[in-house]
C-alpha cells in the first residue's frame, strides 16, 4: 500500500479477541525487542507492534465460538522509502494520492486514487482519449447513477480490465476525485 509491501491475512480463532492479541504480543516479546500498543475501534481490538524490521497490526473482534480478524505485516515504514509508481496510464495533470497493489493468488490488481483540479466530465474525456491511444477498448463511458456530475469508464486491453470513477471532490470546488480499479493481465 502506497509503495510499502504488505501481507494481509484473515483468521478465525477459538480464542477471544484479547487472548489473540496477547498471543501475538507474547510471541514477539519472546523473539525480539519491540514496542506494542493496544487500542479499540468499535467492536475491534487492535494490537500494533513495531519491531526494528517489521510493523504488525492484529485486528480481532468477537465471533460465535471465538474471534475473527486480520493480521497485516509490512516492513517498518521508517526503514522503507515509499513511492507511488504504477504502470497504469496517468495523465500529467492528475496527482496520485493513494496506491494499493494486490497480488491475490496470482491475480494482480491496483486500486489508484487520484485528484484533479478539473471537472469530472473533462477528466473523463481526457482519460478516454489517453486509454484509447494506448490500445485500450472503451467498453462504456456514462454518467454515474449515484453521484450527480460523476462519470464512469470501463475499459479493457487484452486480459486487463479497468473501472474508472470520476466524482466531484466535495472538499474542493471544481475538482475531481478519481478511483481506478485495474485488474492486470
Amino acid at each position: 500500500m502506497n509503495g510499502l509491501p504488505m501481507t494481509l491475512k484473515a483468521f478465525e480463532s477459538r480464542l477471544g479477541p484479547q487472548a489473540v492479541l496477547d498471543h501475538y504480543d507474547n510471541w514477539f516479546r519472546g523473539q525480539a525487542a519491540h514496542e506494542s500498543r493496544t487500542s479499540r475501534n468499535g467492536e475491534w481490538c487492535i494490537l500494533s507492534i513495531q519491531h526494528e524490521r517489521y510493523f504488525v497490526t492484529v485486528r480481532a473482534r468477537a465471533s460465535l465460538g471465538g474471534s475473527v480478524g486480520t493480521l497485516a505485516v509490512s516492513a517498518n515504514p521508517a526503514k522503507v522509502a515509499s513511492t507511488f509508481e504504477t504502470q497504469f496510464p496517468v495523465p500529467r495533470a492528475l496527482r496520485i494520492v493513494n496506491l494499493q497493489q494486490y497480488d491475490d493468488a496470482g491475480i494482480e490488481a491496483e486500486h489508484i486514487s487520484l485528484v484533479s483540479s478539473r471537472a469530472p466530465r473533462v477528466d473523463a474525456a481526457n482519460y478516454e482519449q489517453l486509454l484509447s491511444a494506448r490500445g485500450w477498448q472503451i467498453l462504456r463511458h456514462e454518467p454515474t447513477r449515484a453521484v450527480i456530475g460523476g462519470q464512469l469508464i470501463e475499459a479493457q486491453r487484452g486480459a486487463e480490465h479497468a473501472m474508472l470513477t470520476f466524482v466531484p471532490d466535495r472538499t474542493r470546488a471544481n475538482a475531481t476525485a478519481i478511483i481506478v480499479v485495474w485488474r492486470k493481465a
